[in-house]
């Protein structure tokens, strides 16, 4: 999925780019709200309430924990719909899967630029697998989160 996102990014045009899961759970419809907060660099959506089974809810807080606890980033919600002016995308992604909205917000963090949460409605998954929750890939992002906590010039 990272690279898939990273060609994405690297291939919008425009002033804003809107990264919206294809899952259903979070509605076209809510994107005018991460809109009405433009004079933020990226605006993240914070899924309220959250409307996931009990694992999913356990991996994503455990998540987001480690986002706030290694780099002290005040995130409740990264990984959801997100709102990115144009030139917050405009480095080099080394992440893979999960790490990539990380990285992105680190990156920009580490240039001085700005993020806000705001709540956005949610809403259960009708058909698909979330593949986040999957054992294997929480390793795999446990382990991507640490390496690149413990030598930062992993992430540039």
């Amino acid at each position: 999925m990272a690279q898939a996102l990273k060609t994405l990014y690297s291939k919008a045009r425009g002033e804003w780019v809107v990264f919206l899961p294809a899952d259903g759970q979070v509605r076209a419809d809510q994107i005018p709200r991460l809109l009405e907060r433009r004079d933020v660099p990226v605006v993240l959506g914070r899924r309220e309430p959250r409307r996931d089974p009990l694992l999913r809810l356990l991996a994503s807080w455990g998540f987001n924990f480690l986002i706030r606890r290694l780099w002290g980033l005040k995130v409740r919600d990264v990984d959801s719909v997100v709102l990115y002016r144009r030139d917050v995308l405009d480095v080099e992604f080394r992440s893979r899967d999960l790490c990539l909205p990380v990285e992105i917000l680190l990156k920009a963090v580490r240039r001085g630029l700005t993020y806000t949460e705001i709540p956005i409605e949610h809403h259960p998954r009708l058909s698909g697998r979330a593949w986040g929750a999957n054992p294997r890939v929480m390793v795999r992002t446990l382990v991507d989160l640490l390496c690149a906590w413990w030598r930062p010039d992993l992430w540039g």
